[in-house]
């Protein structure tokens, strides 16, 4: 179990303590390591006694370790710590019938409650044990006196216990084990007479073989998750500072036309498009834009006023560029008017009549050069090659794109992997326009008519019973925006499907055929949609954080392929859309998370959502229009119904490969099967879903799920993309450890 926080930077505290079963150590460095570690039992201990207070009359096995012991309860195993192997002082843990959290910090002589649907345990930057609420708020622990402790504090001698459990009696000749709870109560249940450990089904110990059902989300992100973007200071780039092109910052004045000068002075050759834009794409455009401090605002009502009512997006047909800010708490960039690509976006029958304010990268057209093979071989999942007709068409270096429309029924049935069918299946669009195959690669080596990928296939590819083109494109690459705060007016209350102006009015950024770019270091506030990546492949968006009014989305990847979507933060506040188990609908709550939060649509592939955390009333999204192959890893955020997205002949939400590993659930499930109601997922593998929602819901028909794996306790590894990461490279990257000692 893994619900912690602790603070980002390391800080280093002298005390005393006394190790497990060792003497008094001083100056014992502080670490967030070490925290975790403690938060880890203290919240083990608590499930534990959740358990054991349930149903259970029996203890599978007990095992005795240096620290108290291992039982194995329901098929489900827990470690637990007794008092007198706790070494210093820490809060005791109790959750109650009703789910709040009774606590201590004073070893159990006085009891207070917080309500255990948010607060997790943790200890903020001062060193203090706090409770953190999805790392939005925190809140430091306290006894009756107002008294808190610090991490590492010594005991205190007239506790009655640090731990929930103040000590456990195993009577294995008996067959009994009694354990004498914190809080005075003791209970005793059947016990075996000897350990025996639990059956183990960790996907993870056959991954590598043949019995291997995980995919390989390993090479997702920038470059491969292999390295992190450059510090642009390094790149020898040329540097344009918009306020050299009239731009003047904090005076509400419009900033279009400086951003426009700023790229005919770059560019003073190319001829220019409806937008003002230079209009021919530069691929090797070795630019820096840059934004000092201050406020700056692209567009406005001008704008449209300018346009006969319509919004001309700013489209940068630029590679090798970065959008840089002085700091997402310095450089605020501004969209002050909804964008619209139509003179009456009340009249359209589309609810996306929303146009960004930014685009970066090419046109469609632009994109394919007109070199196109077919495959000739079956190729699966896992593979590094397709063969093809005339692989001579193709270089070493060359990026391609996989693509075929298999309209035969039979086929597309078989995708769905022995789903039932519902009343509505033949309006689904993969059954009458056919199921769509979609993914880009980049090329290594050539040998004959093979073409050999640096990365994995992420689909089967039948070549030989259905055309597949392998189709060259031109991608722009190294594209970068960073250290800006993008700033929207989302509507409020805002509401999904109302209108054209809650579903698509305030879009920021869309990255378009795109290959090694990102998006990191950024804020998002009160935005309808934050960053889309279509058309794209290996591209990283991360330490993102959203703030201010809900909107509809916040990051997604869309007909893109091993898009990184990691630590992103979506702390936005807002009405209750829907009724759920949780909320009634118009509510208004702190910290609501956008309508979908970080996630995938239409034909995306391969996409990783890391260690993300998302709001109470929120979801990752999952829209429909083909998404396969996605990683859900170490997220935090309730599964609210109505949150995936997507219209009903765009469904099912998610075709097979979907890997939830890891997730906290702070809340209980809204939804509890995978194929049912609002929620079609072909498959899903869940591994090791644990926090408070799994201890009051569960998934109700696991027929509809691949694998439903430790179900209410984390697993190991702690991170699939890390642990596949490793493997193949040897060492998770010093980019990822860096932005995970980061992640609160």
């Amino acid at each position: 179990m893994k619900r912690y926080f602790v603070f980002a930077t390391m800080l280093c505290l002298a005390f005393s303590c006394k190790e497990p079963g060792g003497e008094v150590v001083e100056n014992v460095d502080f670490d967030r390591e070490k925290a975790a570690a403690d938060i880890d039992w203290i919240n083990a201990n608590m499930d534990a006694v959740d358990t054991l207070r349930g149903s259970v009359t029996t203890v599978d096995s007990v095992f005795e370790t240096s620290t108290g012991y291992r039982i194995v309860l329901a098929k489900k195993s827990y470690s637990i710590v007794t008092d007198e192997n706790v070494p210093y002082a820490v809060p005791v843990l109790i959750r109650e019938k009703d789910g709040n959290i009774s606590y201590s910090v004073d070893g159990s002589n006085s009891w207070l409650q917080e309500e255990g649907a948010f607060a997790e345990l943790g200890v903020n930057d001062k060193a203090v044990w706090s409770f953190d609420y999805m790392g939005f708020e925190s809140k430091e622990l306290t006894n009756l006196a107002g008294a808190t402790i610090k991490y590492g504090q010594l005991r205190d001698p007239k506790a009655i216990s640090y731990s929930a459990f103040k000590s456990i009696e195993y009577l294995g000749s008996d067959g009994k084990i009694t354990f004498n709870l914190a809080d005075g109560i003791s209970f005793t249940k059947k016990a075996p007479y000897e350990y025996k450990p639990a059956v183990d089904g960790n996907p993870w110990d056959a991954f590598g073989t043949e019995d291997n059902i995980l995919p390989d989300f390993s090479y997702a992100g920038y470059h491969r998750g292999e390295i992190a973007p450059p510090d642009v200071s390094t790149l020898g780039y040329r540097t344009f500072n918009i306020c050299d092109y009239g731009a003047v910052p904090n005076d509400g004045k419009n900033d279009r036309a400086a951003l426009v000068a700023l790229f005919k002075a770059a560019f003073p050759t190319m001829a220019s498009t409806e937008d003002g834009m230079p209009g021919t794409v530069r691929p090797e455009g070795n630019i820096i834009v840059y934004f000092p401090e201050g406020e700056f605002i692209l567009h406005d009502a001008v704008d449209n006023a300018a346009n006969g009512g319509i919004t001309q997006t700013l489209h940068i047909m630029c590679g090798h560029m970065v959008f840089k800010g002085a700091g997402r708490e310095k450089t605020r960039i501004v969209m002050d008017y909804p964008g619209y690509f139509t003179i009456n976006p009340e009249s359209t029958d589309t609810m996306y009549a929303g146009i960004p304010m930014i685009t970066i990268g090419k046109s469609h057209s632009a994109f394919y050069p007109g070199i196109n093979a077919t495959m000739t071989a079956d190729a699966v999942r896992g593979d590094y090659s397709v063969t093809v007709d005339d692989a001579g068409r193709f270089e070493e270096g060359d990026w391609v794109r996989i693509e075929s429309v298999i309209k035969d029924r039979d086929y597309v049935v078989g995708i769905m992997d022995g789903m039932p069918q519902i009343s509505n299946w033949t309006q689904w669009s993969i059954f009458s326009s056919g199921l769509k195959i979609s993914e880009m690669h980049q090329i290594e080596k050539i040998e004959g008519n093979t073409l050999y990928f640096y990365d994995t296939l992420l689909e089967d590819l039948p070549g030989v019973r259905f055309p597949i083109s392998v189709r060259g494109v031109l991608p722009l690459e190294e594209v970068g925006v960073e250290d800006i705060c993008f700033v929207g007016h989302s509507p409020d209350p805002y509401k999904h499907h109302r209108s054209w102006l809650d579903d698509s009015g305030y879009c920021i950024l869309t990255m378009q055929y795109l290959v090694n770019s990102w998006v990191r270091r950024c804020n998002f506030e009160s935005v309808v949609e934050g960053v889309t990546f279509t058309y794209s492949a290996n591209c990283s968006a991360y330490d993102l954080k959203f703030t201010g009014k809900r909107g509809h989305n916040a990051t997604r990847s869309s007909s893109s392929s091993r898009i990184l979507q990691a630590a992103i933060s979506d702390a936005t506040s807002g009405a209750v859309d829907c009724t759920t188990a949780n909320y009634k609908a118009g509510e208004q709550i702190q910290w609501s998370g956008c309508l979908h939060t970080a996630g995938v649509n239409a034909e995306s592939r391969g996409a990783v959502l890391w260690r993300n955390k998302w709001g109470y009333d929120s979801t990752f999204e999952c829209h429909a229009s083909q998404p396969s192959c996605t990683l859900v890893d170490c997220c935090t955020g309730p599964f609210i119904l109505h949150k995936f997205g997507g219209s009903p002949e765009a469904l099912p939400h998610h075709l097979g490969d979907m890997v939830i590993w890891n997730q906290t659930l702070p809340i209980q499930l809204d939804f509890k099967d995978w194929w049912s109601g609002n929620v079609f997922v072909v498959k899903p593998m869940v591994v090791g879903m644990h926090g408070s929602g799994t201890n009051s819901s569960h998934f109700t028909n696991e027929s509809q799920m691949k694998l439903n794996y430790s179900y209410g306790t984390a697993v190991e590894p702690g991170s699939l993309y890390e642990a596949q990461l490793e493997r193949r490279l040897g060492a998770v990257p010093a980019w990822l450890q860096e932005l995970k000692s980061a992640v609160k």
